[in-house]
């Protein structure tokens, strides 16, 4: 049966239909050691759900998954900017609990594994957990790096 986009208007949820675009997170600070980045996260501003309550959503974590993965790729590899673009293999992700705060939102990314692919690639996979185990999962990356970086 075809159902036409007046019919299932009233099924779409505004969040998922762009209300995601208002979401805004900035980082409150970050650390970074050998294997491991943790960003905290403040939001500046968010879409207002039906209930009135700031829901972190999965959406919300792959950006600042990827954005983490950037940022220590550049540290450990002692980079003035960012040399392209991360490509984000895989994810995985289970949401335990909800989160509704809208500051000290924890990130971090635990890497588990690292392989050099050619002269300008780097393979990561990482363990991942948001707020204390309320996200949990595991992220597989690669990143660019400048010609030259890794030394045969």
């Amino acid at each position: 049966m075809k159902l036409t986009i007046e019919e299932v208007q009233p099924y779409l949820s505004e969040y998922l239909s762009g209300g995601y675009k208002q979401d805004d997170l900035v980082l409150q600070s970050i650390e970074v050691e050998p294997r491991r980045i943790t960003g905290i996260l403040r939001v500046t501003s968010y879409f207002m759900p039906s209930d009135g309550i700031f829901h972190f959503t999965a959406p919300l974590a792959f950006v600042w998954i990827a954005q983490l993965a950037i940022i220590y790729t550049c540290w450990e590899h002692n980079l003035d900017k960012k040399p392209g673009e991360i490509y984000l293999r895989e994810i995985y992700l289970q949401t335990r609990r909800m989160i509704n705060k809208t500051s000290d939102i924890s990130v971090t990314l635990t890497l588990t594994k690292k392989r050099y692919l050619d002269d300008n690639r780097v393979y990561y996979i990482g363990d991942i957990d948001i707020d204390n185990g309320s996200f949990v999962g595991e992220g597989k990356f690669i990143s660019p790096l400048p010609p030259g970086v890794i030394k045969k």
